[in-house]
């Protein structure tokens, strides 16, 4: 009686790693496997850096020093709205006219913002009366 080999039986990885930890053979290897481990301190520190979780948004600094930013006078008939993905602060004024004041010290405002939040992407100011 002769013994035929059957027709070949493939298994999937999962099934393979399964047969090898019932037969005390090392599983195969894997790109996961085969990084080194990383301490959970250092995964945190990268995720916070990453996703800037740790730093202060540029939004709260120009909040916060916004009387010195705008000048105290102008500091209570505007205010910052937000921070566009261009890269423009929006500021909202009380009126036309103040608008147009504000306009003239666009430069002086935006050197302010961009000395007080260096790393921040804010290229221009813009004005809206709301």
């Amino acid at each position: 009686m002769s013994m035929k080999p059957s027709s070949k039986v493939s298994f999937t990885p999962e099934q393979l790693d399964l047969i090898a930890s019932f037969r005390g053979i090392p599983l195969r290897a894997t790109k996961s496997k085969l990084r080194a481990e990383k301490g959970i301190s250092e995964l945190i520190e990268r995720a916070l850096k990453q996703y800037k979780i740790s730093e202060i948004p540029e939004e709260n600094l120009i909040i916060k020093h916004w009387k010195a930013i705008i000048g105290s006078q102008n500091a209570h008939r505007c205010r910052p709205q937000a921070v566009t993905a261009q890269g423009e602060l929006v500021i909202i004024v009380s009126n036309p006219t103040l608008r147009t004041e504000l306009q003239m010290q666009k430069r002086s405002i935006l050197s302010k913002v961009q000395a007080l939040a260096p790393a921040s992407n804010i290229k221009t100011i813009v004005f809206r009366v709301g």
